[in-house]
């Protein structure tokens, strides 16, 4: 006699041995929702991925899954996205040893969120100051990800609300110019 497994334990098995990409693939499904503006459903699926990333004792996307709920947190409640950004530093700061330069640039996206919410505050000087430590984390001259020209911009808005011009013009044009190289003109939140 053959034995049959029912569908909903079927289901739960595979379910419960999720393969090691799983968090990755809820990001970035929770990316191509919030780049729709669909952040209800990206929320949802960074906070799947959270949950995957656990089970999958992947540290890198836990902190990449906290850091992608606080940017789609931090337009509604400035607490909540801050909260996130803490929360995804503290977990970056954990493989420093293993890849000091994934955790820097980790480190530096979420200092990046820190800042805009800082802007969004009226907190120029500390929204400046912290976008330049963000700074550090991206290599000018390689850097493929976004976060550059979304810091230059930070920065240009930073300067014009407190009236400096020059250096507002200065970090607009690095803004543009980043832009372009990456010709990334995707929304993105900031």
């Amino acid at each position: 006699s053959s034995f049959v497994v029912p569908l909903t334990v079927l289901s739960f098995f595979i379910s419960f041995n999720s393969t090691a990409n799983d968090s990755k693939q809820f990001l970035d499904k929770g990316w191509t929702e919030l780049f729709k503006d669909n952040d209800i459903e990206a929320l949802r699926l960074f906070g799947k991925a959270y949950e995957e990333a656990k089970l999958e004792k992947d540290t890198e996307n836990i902190a990449l899954s906290l850091l992608n709920m606080g940017i789609c947190t931090y337009s509604v409640s400035y607490t909540d996205g801050l909260a996130y950004a803490l929360r995804a530093m503290d977990e970056f700061m954990k493989f420093e040893n293993i890849n000091p330069a994934k955790a820097l640039q980790g480190r530096s996206k979420c200092l990046q969120l820190i800042s805009t919410i800082n802007l969004r505050q009226g907190k120029y000087r500390e929204a400046i100051d912290l976008g330049k430590k963000a700074m550090l984390g991206f290599s000018i001259e390689n850097d493929t990800t976004t976060y550059l020209g979304i810091i230059y911009t930070n920065l240009g808005s930073a300067y014009a609300k407190l009236d400096l011009r020059d250096s507002s013009e200065k970090y607009h044009r690095m803004a543009l110019e980043e832009r372009q190289k990456t010709s990334d003109l995707r929304y993105l939140p900031f």
